[in-house]
């Protein structure tokens, strides 16, 4: 059988569970998709993460929006969705390409990350 990500192969260093999985991918399709499916990987800033964030959260949405705690794992899929990308040379390896990389180094941060 062939897999076309890490986050279905049961081959990876730490598999993920099936709950996990179903998590990770409605967080993809709900909201990564819908903002991002028509970028260029290399060419998204992190202050533009940062912005999507903050535009998401309950902050700016009320109600509407998304705890930080949820959009803390978004930015935790993005990293990994990025670490796959560019182990599989798929984006350019150097972390400038990488717009939530550790906020040490430059990278998008949220609220939760900042504390």
């Amino acid at each position: 059988m062939v897999y076309t990500n890490e986050l279905m192969t049961p081959m990876v260093v730490t598999p993920k569970s099936h709950n996990t999985i179903d998590c990770y991918v409605r967080n993809i399709r709900r909201h990564l998709l819908d903002r991002w499916s028509n970028c260029f990987a290399e060419e998204i800033e992190p202050s533009e993460v940062e912005q999507w964030f903050f535009e998401i959260s309950k902050d700016a949405k009320g109600e509407d929006g998304l705890a930080w705690d949820t959009i803390s794992k978004l930015r935790k899929i993005m990293l990994r969705i990025y670490s796959h990308a560019q182990r599989n040379k798929l984006v350019a390896p150097d972390l400038k390409y990488n717009p939530v990389r550790p906020s040490e180094l430059g990278g998008a941060r949220s609220r939760r990350d900042s504390l």
